[in-house]
């Protein structure tokens, strides 16, 4: 595996390139399996949030979906891998090259802040910003 290690003021970013297998047929598998839900006043982006219930900036919940088994097998191995206890799963689908996430800055009761966040790509690439919210 490829890494990086970015250390940023408030937090470290560790990328691993390749760390999945047949990158392919999961990103085909997960495209046409997950029960996708289309972001609000975002076109070309698809989201599925599975696991633990997820508040949205608008202050309302989006239930968690079941996780799905092929998900559910990441995660045990992140956990594995990264001695980490990961309850959720937000997977976001980009329908084109266009399409991206805005920034975020959810306040989500459910999240563990002593855990970290994993993003995996499958699909096309994508640039990843951070921002500092305090200093916006």
């Amino acid at each position: 595996m490829d890494d990086q290690n970015f250390d940023l003021p408030k937090a470290s970013v560790f990328v691993i390139h390749h760390y999945a297998d047949n990158t392919g047929q999961m990103f085909e598998y997960i495209k046409s399996h997950l029960k996708w839900s289309h972001a609000e006043g975002q076109s070309g982006r698809q989201y599925c949030n599975m696991g633990a219930d997820y508040l949205f900036d608008s202050d309302q919940f989006k239930d968690g979906e079941p996780i799905e088994p092929v998900v559910l097998k990441i995660m045990k191995k992140l956990n594995s891998d990264f001695s980490v206890a990961m309850n959720a799963a937000y997977a976001s689908y980009y329908e084109d090259g266009n399409s991206e996430l805005l920034f975020r800055s959810d306040k989500e009761p459910h999240v563990d802040l002593n855990q970290p966040i994993f993003v995996i790509s499958y699909g096309g690439s994508r640039y990843i910003t951070f921002k500092d919210i305090e200093t916006l």
